[in-house]
């Protein structure tokens, strides 16, 4: 940083360190999701195809609408307590489902124009 000698101007640089060190923490925990993210949707659309674009495509956007509501109740059920019949499939795997599903329709309104 440039310094100035001018006795009005003070220098907060040091006080914002500990602030920048935390978001530069978020932005890598944030890439790390992302990742795992990405790495979900590589292998979901190995095993199951292009069928939620598919879908989409055939049923219009709702379709998607519809993956992220159902993504959505079951995570509200988590939250709720609601114990599951279908094991295995954590707050967080709901949750990147989601997130991911959220993409997913981004994705496919974007090829509508």
């Amino acid at each position: 940083m440039e310094t100035n000698n001018n006795p009005r101007v003070i220098d907060f640089s040091n006080d914002y360190a500990p602030v920048l060190d935390t978001i530069s923490q978020n932005v890598q925990e944030f890439k790390n999701i992302v990742g795992k993210m990405t790495d979900t949707y590589i292998a979901k659309n190995h095993d199951y195809g292009d069928s939620f674009s598919e879908t989409v495509r055939e049923l219009g956007p709702v379709a998607g609408l519809s993956a992220i509501m159902h993504k959505f109740n079951r995570l509200k059920n988590i939250i709720k307590g609601t114990h599951p019949m279908v094991e295995g499939e954590s707050m967080e795997d709901t949750l990147l489902d989601m997130a991911n599903y959220c993409i997913m329709l981004k994705m496919e309104l974007a090829k509508r124009g």
